[in-house]
């Protein structure tokens, strides 16, 4: 009969610890892939690479979303945190971003609050125009969102029953446009803003300007302020004289005129 002593114990648990560390960190991303269609029957993968420590998802659809790229790459970093750098490319939408969370959380009943740092998002704006409250004219260009640290409570969002889930934006989301051109190619300029987080009344709220270098097309300063109620937007428009008059046109027809020669869009629109 075998006598194992303490020491072989311990190098058995050793063996067995280090295997199926081994086993979870080189699993194959097809099996991950199907399990995760398993329980996911409206979300299409075509196909995956590498294992689900480092890999990849291609020609992901998922409702009205088709051809969609996911990358990520894990890491075991300091004080036993989980990191995550994920990259989401689409033909729509391009992101990248760090993920942090405490390894405990993902074993706990709650779901995890992940730490969301240096984000970038680049999105076509003629692919945002479907989401307005009101219809837009054919617009074009590109807007580029920067998050620098953001906190995701995943457990306090999923029990909020709120109709606008509330994320605390500090320091708030930063974002700057390519040349935007509306209609048949009328150019519009440049653009930067930033959102964040309002407390009263609760929501985000939205600042908008142009960004002024003498040739820009108009001058645009304003704000737009959602909340769970509506959406708000005041903005004023100032037309450079040298403006194309395609475009004096169309902001005679969508805005106020002023007497000083500029227009506001003043409206409010219910949820």
């Amino acid at each position: 009969m075998f006598k194992f002593g303490l020491r072989s114990v311990l190098y058995v648990l050793m063996f067995l610890l280090a295997f199926t560390a081994g086993w979870v960190s080189f699993m194959p991303m097809s099996f991950v892939a199907q399990q995760i269609q398993s329980n996911q029957p409206d979300l299409h993968i075509t196909s995956s690479h590498g294992t689900w420590w480092h890999g990849g998802l291609q020609g992901v659809s998922w409702q009205n979303h088709h051809n969609i790229e996911l990358l990520w790459q894990l890491d075991l970093i300091d004080d036993f945190n989980l990191q995550a750098q994920v990259e989401v490319k689409h033909a729509a939408l391009q992101a990248s971003t760090t993920i942090t969370t405490p390894v405990a959380s993902l074993w706990q009943d709650t779901l995890p609050t992940l730490n969301v740092s240096s984000s970038l998002i680049t999105v076509d704006i003629a692919q945002l125009a479907p989401f307005a409250p009101y219809p837009l004219p054919a617009i074009n260009g590109e807007i580029k969102v920067f998050a620098e640290q953001l906190t995701l409570d995943l457990n306090a969002l999923q029990q909020s029953h709120a109709k606008l889930p509330m994320i605390a934006l500090e320091p708030p989301l930063r974002f700057s446009t390519t040349n935007v051109t509306v209609l048949n190619n009328l150019a519009l300029g440049r653009f930067t803003g930033l959102v964040r987080h309002s407390n009263n009344p609760q929501g985000y709220h939205l600042s908008l300007n142009s960004v002024q270098d003498g040739s820009e097309p108009i001058t645009v300063e304003g704000y737009s302020l959602l909340t769970n109620q509506q959406i708000k937007s005041d903005y004023k428009v100032s037309p450079n004289p040298r403006a194309d008059h395609g475009l004096i046109k169309l902001l005679d027809l969508m805005g106020q005129k002023q007497a000083n020669g500029s227009y506001r869009f003043n409206t409010v629109y219910s949820i």
